[in-house]
């Protein structure tokens, strides 16, 4: 399959070639949606990790504040 541009849709139009812009529109548009859904899974990937860390250090600042609370009673 040929990668058609924007540009090939609009000289296709002005060539008054109906068959050519719709393989162009077709592939432009094929290609956007792949872009689309690539930069979506990484977004997804990237939010996934990025959670991840976010949790284990409230998980550690949470363990951090039991053990000096911990400490204050001992004091105590």
């Amino acid at each position: 399959m040929a990668e058609y541009t924007i540009d090939d849709m609009i000289s296709s139009v002005l060539e008054k070639k109906p068959e050519t812009f719709k393989s162009a529109f077709n592939d432009v548009m094929a290609q956007k949606a792949l872009e689309s859904i690539e930069a979506k899974k990484q977004e997804i990937a990237q939010s996934m990790f990025n959670n991840g860390e976010e949790q284990e250090q409230e998980d550690n600042s949470t363990e951090d504040d039991l053990e000096i609370e911990d400490e204050n009673v001992e004091d105590s």
